[in-house]
């Protein structure tokens, strides 16, 4: 399969390139500085519509995963590049005869607040601005499919973990860096790590219909846990613990996953 990745860059990017390739697909990429490739690469910025149209008029990919975005809440731009461009990008796609977009959205959108893990029915109470213009993102998305003939698929990706990611806790934990943790064993998280991440993404090329779908283990973490596990592999980070009672809740429910594409979870975490 012809598959253009957005962010092809980034950490996921460049993981989801190497699975892409090792699986015999054809890939194409948007990056904003010049690559040295052995394949397409578009150089333009993802609000670059025109050049992002002819590339895809010329290229003719059969599916688009979109990675790009903007992380910080704070940026000014994350609403033109979370919301605006994605919807640019896939309408663009739909017209041009494109297939299949699998948009990677964030478990963030559902909140923090739940009781029990996330299904992919549950209300959408992200409150970040980030969450919110994934939340946007999504919905834009869903109406698009509706009218068009091509596809979407929001998956809804939990706390990723792995090579480059050094804001993720767990990658936190394994640097020699002293972290801050909630001793609260109310603060519990849903960790993946970056190539079951990518195995799932190439995967959902092959789903049919329409979906939003969680991508997580399905596995809670609090940081009590987190740091007995890592002791217990001879791992001894540097941490500091706050002792502030906080209610922080973030767990998908993977049933749908399992079901579509046969996903297993890890019960552990690859502490490497």
């Amino acid at each position: 399969m012809k598959v253009l990745v957005t962010g092809i860059t980034g950490n996921l990017g460049k993981s989801l390139e190497v699975r892409l390739k090792t699986l015999g697909h054809e890939i194409l990429g948007i990056s904003r500085k010049p690559l040295n490739k052995d394949f397409a690469v578009l150089e333009a910025d993802i609000l670059d519509s025109d050049k992002i149209q002819d590339f895809i008029a010329k290229e003719k990919p059969d599916a688009i995963i979109h990675l790009a975005a903007h992380l910080n809440s704070n940026d000014p731009q994350i609403y033109t590049i979370n919301y605006e461009a994605t919807l640019s990008i896939a309408e663009t796609a739909a017209n041009l005869g494109v297939s299949k977009f699998i948009f990677a959205s964030s478990g963030a959108v559902y909140g923090d607040k739940g009781k029990a893990p996330y299904e992919e029915t549950a209300s959408l109470l992200g409150s970040s601005v980030y969450s919110k213009t994934k939340i946007l993102a999504e919905k834009a998305l869903v109406g698009l499919a509706k009218k068009t003939n091509m596809q979407v698929i929001n998956a809804r990706i939990f706390n990723i973990y792995g090579p480059g990611f050094n804001d993720s806790l767990i990658n936190k934990l394994l640097s020699s860096n002293e972290t801050t943790l909630y001793s609260s064993p109310n603060f519990i998280r849903d960790y993946i790590h970056v190539d079951r991440v990518t195995e799932v993404l190439e995967k959902l090329l092959k789903v049919e219909e329409n979906h939003y779908i969680n991508v997580g283990n399905g596995v809670g973490w609090d940081n009590n846990k987190l740091l007995e596990f890592l002791k217990a592999k001879g791992i001894n980070p540097r941490v500091n613990m706050s002792m502030e009672d906080i209610y922080s809740y973030s767990i998908a429910s993977i049933t749908k996953l399992k079901e579509l594409i046969g996903f297993t979870a890890d019960e552990s975490i690859q502490a490497s």
